[in-house]
């Protein structure tokens, strides 16, 4: 099964993405660690409680300038 993001891209394990952090209006940086059979397996933290599970079309992945540019801004 091929999971695809919210511009319609591809997603794999070990892919950057952005996504809105749990209960809050912020954009959050998160890696892909597993999929399930329906869904996204991602973590932003070193914390048990920094992952979750998300679809994919809730996720817009990020890379190369665009991945650099977000982590300048932080």
């Amino acid at each position: 099964m091929e999971y695809l993001d919210f511009l319609g891209r591809p997603l794999a394990v070990g892919d950057y993405v952005i996504l809105i952090k749990p209960r809050y209006r912020e954009l959050l940086l998160a890696r892909i660690t597993k999929f399930t059979p329906k869904q996204v397996r991602v973590v932003w933290g070193d914390k048990d409680w920094d992952q979750m599970i998300q679809h994919a079309s809730q996720l817009c992945k990020v890379e190369g300038p665009d991945l650099t540019l977000f982590l300048l801004k932080k």
